[in-house]
């Protein structure tokens, strides 16, 4: 996983089953449905429960699977692995040396 969700695959078949019902308008639908999501795993471990009610005392629940939705979007880890090899490849002047 891209940001490392502890949580993806219920995060994903809840995705799958509200779009079942009616399509994501907007990404405030979206990331209610992740919060929903991680709110109901948390509050089954000790100290958890997230920040409850919509104050989250730290990143709202969303923000790593929006991470993720834009690295796959913008084809972010294809570029990462060119640019290092273009970077080994200017300071030992040879690929196999470090790539």
């Amino acid at each position: 996983m891209y940001a490392e969700e502890a949580h993806g695959a219920a995060i994903a078949r809840a995705i799958a089953q509200r779009r079942a019902l009616r399509p994501f308008n907007t990404t405030t639908d979206l990331s209610s449905v992740i919060a929903d999501v991680k709110l109901r795993v948390d509050r089954h471990r000790p100290g958890g429960g997230g920040g409850g009610g919509g104050t989250w005392k730290r990143a709202h629940p969303a923000t790593k699977c929006f991470q993720a939705l834009r690295i796959a979007v913008n084809n972010e880890l294809a570029a990462v692995e060119v640019r290092s090899r273009l970077a080994c490849h200017r300071h030992t002047h040879r690929w196999a040396a470090c790539c």
